[in-house]
């Protein structure tokens, strides 16, 4: 059996019809990104930001912080799942998220699919 052409331009909403396997799939400017679920250590770190990023945010109400996965869509042919994303308060709707380019922060914690998970 052959198996079914892939696009050579991915858009957004193709990347969010693709099944939810654990992997984290974005599309940058048609491009097709796939990276694998996110190690322990990596959420610890990004636990961490976030509980810092809300406390202040709680003190400060600029914005809201959100936690992945969630979608910040830039055009039809790029959206991303940014680890956490601020975006200024009343900016996102109860049903949509809105555009990147309206956010005040956007954070990608990067670590290898090889890290250690030993230590916190």
């Amino acid at each position: 059996m052959a198996m079914p052409a892939l696009p050579e331009l991915w858009t957004a909403e193709e990347v969010r019809n693709l099944p939810d396997d654990g992997n984290r799939y974005e599309v940058v400017h048609g491009e097709l990104l796939v990276s694998p679920a996110p190690r322990p250590l990596h959420q610890v770190i990004v636990g961490r930001l976030f509980v810092a990023l809300h406390t202040f945010l709680r003190a400060h109400p600029v914005g809201n912080a959100f936690m992945a996965p969630l979608e910040a869509r830039h055009s039809a042919t790029t959206t991303l799942q940014p680890d956490i994303v601020v975006f200024r308060s009343g900016v996102v709707t109860r049903n949509a998220w809105s555009t990147l380019s309206e956010a005040l922060l956007v954070v990608e914690v990067l670590s290898p699919s090889t890290a250690r998970t030993d230590r916190f």
